[in-house]
């Protein structure tokens, strides 16, 4: 199964890398926006969660980034 999660991993991102390369090729815009407002404004959400099961969960999910 950790094989699979990791070729998983390697095959989407992969796959989006050429799938944004072929949208900007063709004249799309592609807007990258800064997610450190977006952080900042769910930070008291996940501090709610800091210390139980969620909260594990988020951690390993924010530090897969």
């Amino acid at each position: 199964m950790d094989a699979s999660v990791a070729y998983q991993r390697r095959v989407w991102e992969e796959t989006a890398v050429k799938s944004l390369a072929a949208v900007a090729s063709a004249g799309v815009e592609v807007i990258r926006p800064d997610l450190e407002p977006f952080r900042t404004a769910v930070k008291s959400i996940w501090d709610r969660f800091e210390g139980t099961e969620i909260g594990k969960l988020a951690r390993r999910i924010q530090e897969g980034e």
